[in-house]
């Protein structure tokens, strides 16, 4: 995400009055203020909500997930808004806490800086520990966030929050098909036995979050894999992930994560099985070899193997950073150092509206940004 700056508020923006908007941030993305409390926000407008049914139930669920899902670790949703025009309802506003940049940003003020120390290692260790924290409590309420990237992680110093959970959903044995960010995507993504049906869980979201680490690792060298997304494209992807990354043998694969025995055979056994040049080697500069151990755990081919959130918040990499250090070095107020030592995993099974019609969607969405103004959130 390219951010830029303008002091001129746009003119399509039809908020309410409580709101001033100070300047453009990212269009559609504003920059404002809340002219009862003098708070900071940003305000970001979505278009088309009722175009089709697919975008509605995204926009649904999405809103569903940040009025339920609460972490100091995940982006906080403040209101909703319609516009003025209620009639001609296509269009809303969400307002959340504003933030100083995007993980992208970060990274690239290191590449364009030639910034010869990188992300300090114990900056990192912070990052990588919010974000494992605001994962894990997103996996433990039964959400995939699908769409881990540094676009999606927003930073203020150093605090992090995830963002964008349009594409998030509620685990299920068999998911549709993936609509994330392909260079993120994990092995198992490329492997499916259906148009509609493919199976992945928790552990996708590790593989997005490992290649993000890599990114922070080393952010003058991109090793993302950049991956093709044209259609019959899968077999030459996973051989672009098998340079740097060990395939396990036929029979293991087999048994343990592809349910297609006739992808195995087409795919993993053409697959070479020795990297050509394994993330050790790719990070053989970085001092702190916990991290790379870390990294390895991460990004395994095999999902069943991969580290999970738990595991790697006691990772040795992560022994130093605990709730203690976190409300110290980010200033967590007592409301959040609570909610992380006594989290519990959110029991609200986000509504898929599966078989709603495209008018009932609509109806649905409205009600619930409706809801907003009535206190019910």
């Amino acid at each position: 995400m390219v951010v830029f700056e303008s002091e001129e508020p746009p003119e399509e923006f039809d908020i309410d009055d409580k709101y001033e908007i100070s300047h453009v941030i990212c269009f559609p993305v504003c920059a404002g203020i809340d002219k009862t409390t003098g708070e900071s926000v940003a305000i970001k407008k979505i278009n088309g909500v009722t175009s089709s049914k697919t975008k509605g139930r995204r926009v649904f669920r999405e809103l569903q997930f940040l009025r339920e899902y609460r972490n100091p670790f995940i982006m906080k949703l403040k209101d909703v808004m319609l516009p003025s025009d209620r009639n001609n309802f296509d269009d809303i506003y969400i307002v959340t806490e504003r933030m100083e940049r995007s993980l992208f940003e970060f990274i690239e003020d290191f590449i364009q800086d030639d910034m010869p120390n990188r992300v300090s290692n114990y900056n990192l260790k912070l990052i990588m520990n919010q974000l494992f924290r605001g994962l894990q409590y997103m996996h433990a309420g039964g959400v995939l966030h699908r769409d881990i990237k540094p676009d999606n992680v927003l930073m203020s110093g150093m605090r992090v929050k995830l963002c964008d959970f349009g594409h998030s959903r509620q685990k299920a044995d068999r998911m549709t098909r993936f609509i994330g960010t392909l260079n993120y995507s994990a092995p198992e993504y490329f492997f499916n036995p259906g148009e509609h049906h493919y199976e992945y869980g928790e552990s996708a979201d590790i593989w997005a979050l490992g290649c993000l680490f890599s990114n922070l690792l080393h952010p003058e060298q991109d090793i993302l894999l950049r991956m093709d997304d044209s259609e019959g494209q899968e077999c030459n992807n996973l051989h672009k992930i098998a340079k740097i990354i060990p395939v396990p043998e036929y029979i293991e694969v087999l048994f343990s994560f592809i349910p297609d025995p006739g992808m195995v055979l087409f795919a993993v056994d053409k697959l070479p099985h020795t990297p050509e040049k394994p993330l050790r080697e790719i990070f053989d500069d970085v001092e702190d070899k916990s991290a790379i151990d870390l990294l390895e755990k991460m990004l395994v081919f095999n999902p069943n193997k991969r580290i999970t959130i738990q595991e790697a918040l006691e990772h040795d990499y992560m022994k130093d950073i605990t709730v203690d250090v976190l409300a110290k070095e980010l200033s967590l107020d007592d409301s959040e150092v609570e909610q992380l030592n006594n989290w519990s995993p959110c029991e609200y099974v986000v509504d898929e509206l599966g078989s709603a019609s495209a008018e009932e969607t609509t109806q649905q969405l409205y009600a619930l940004c409706l809801s907003f103004k009535s206190g019910d959130k």
